[in-house]
């Protein structure tokens, strides 16, 4: 009898431990087939991402900067979100209804304001900081205060003290060429400072959207927690994706900001930190910030020996003009042809001519000096606005421009006159 009962037990034991063990194995497969399917679903994603992102750029490189629609369109703004002390992120959507265009990671879009007091409108530029969505645009954009010797942003001023949700604006296509480039095989290294966060958040928030399988690194540089963008959404995506490595740094982090909570290291970004953190330097680098981060950390890079096609560049404010000259236009020649003091600038259709001042920055703050108007917004060669035509003469470039341009013509605000030189201005 009692043998019996402990066979009984025996066997009953073990088909629970069979049926256990069955259970267990279905769910593995389950769990196995899950994460098939959505690997497999990423994968068509990244694979759809580069098949559009490739087309778009080979249609910017064949047909040049043509925009998803000519002249302004009317947006109206649908939301404001406070984002920080002085920065505001607004969400733009078509007042006519019809759908809203792609663009690529890292562009701007262009906007006419009517700021009072202006005899025209004020054109300024503003970088796309969210992945392309099929409802809205959105741009982030900071309060420009100014200081003893600049006055206060005009165009950030009007967004900040004028602009309320329901009003509208006129806006350009998007345009820009710091773009996400994915047809690149390397791993993505994102350098942001301050309020140039936003169109490398726009690029990352496409990569991890789409599934990126390639590790993407973002250094992060902001003085202090109160300037701190997308603070809990960048979190989040660092413990959502496990290719995706945040580095942030405070250079004056004041006495409530937490170490290893709210940053990572104090102090500015080194190459020396950035060995730290990095496997190697094999990436495609994308930096963005005021222009003198821009330039010390791209000095810093080709110093770490990474080829400089594989740094990727766009600046901003005032300090992004104070360049020295790196480049020239293709059809200048290497030295100036006379001297400083002898040079004329013509502007012809303004009537005036005035020797050229060799502590100018740009032919744009020359111009401006004298009070020729001259269409601008980025002020860095890169938004096209000042675009104007060369009647003679020659320019060299201070620094690489982001838009091609024909030899009759120049772009202002990152130009300088190589001899006599007559604009259409």
């Amino acid at each position: 009898m009692l043998q019996g009962i402990q066979q009984l037990i025996f066997w009953t034991g073990t088909g629970l431990i069979g049926l256990v063990s069955l259970r267990l194995a279905i769910a593995c497969l389950r769990s196995c087939s899950r994460w098939w399917q959505e690997s497999r679903l990423s994968r068509q994603h990244l694979i759809l991402l580069q098949s559009q992102l490739q087309q778009s750029r080979r249609n910017f490189q064949k047909l040049g900067p043509s925009p998803a629609w000519q002249g302004t369109r009317k947006f109206q703004v649908r939301k404001i979100v406070v984002e920080s002390t002085d920065c505001r992120s607004f969400y733009l959507v078509p007042e006519d209804e019809k759908p809203l265009p792609g663009f690529m990671p890292g562009q701007y879009l262009t906007f006419q304001l009517p700021v009072p007091g202006e005899p025209r409108p004020v054109v300024r530029c503003y970088s796309l900081s969210e992945r392309p969505r099929s409802e809205w645009y959105r741009c982030t954009i900071k309060q420009e205060w100014g200081t003893e010797s600049t006055p206060p942003g005009k165009g950030s001023s009007f967004f900040h003290q004028q602009v309320e949700e329901g009003d509208l604006l006129e806006v350009k296509a998007p345009a820009g060429q710091f773009v996400l480039d994915v047809t690149d095989p390397k791993p993505v290294v994102l350098l942001a400072a301050g309020i140039g966060i936003t169109p490398l958040y726009s690029m990352l928030s496409t990569m991890l959207h789409h599934g990126w399988t390639e590790p993407v690194y973002l250094f992060y540089s902001v003085r202090d927690g109160s300037g701190h963008l997308y603070k809990q959404t960048l979190n989040d995506l660092a413990v959502q994706h496990r290719n995706f490595k945040l580095i942030v740094n405070y250079t004056a982090a004041k006495e409530d900001d937490q170490p290893d909570i709210d940053y990572h290291f104090a102090g500015r970004l080194t190459g020396e930190l950035i060995l730290q953190r990095l496997p190697s330097t094999n990436f495609q680098f994308y930096l963005c910030g005021p222009g003198g981060y821009v330039s010390g950390m791209s000095e810093l890079l080709l110093s770490l020996q990474v080829p400089e096609t594989d740094i990727h560049t766009e600046s901003f404010g005032p300090s992004s003009r104070a360049t020295k000259p790196r480049s020239l236009s293709e059809n200048s020649p290497s030295t100036t042809s006379s001297s400083p003091s002898s040079m004329q600038v013509n502007f012809e259709q303004s009537g005036t001519r005035h020797h050229w001042e060799s502590d100018a920055e740009s032919l744009l703050d020359f111009a401006e000096k004298h009070g020729v108007v001259i269409d601008s917004a980025c002020r860095a060669g890169n938004c096209g606005s000042c675009l104007t035509r060369i009647r003679s003469g020659k320019v060299k470039y201070t620094s690489p421009p982001g838009l091609q341009t024909e030899s009759n013509e120049c772009l202002p605000c990152v130009s300088l006159p190589d001899g006599e030189l007559v604009l259409e201005a």
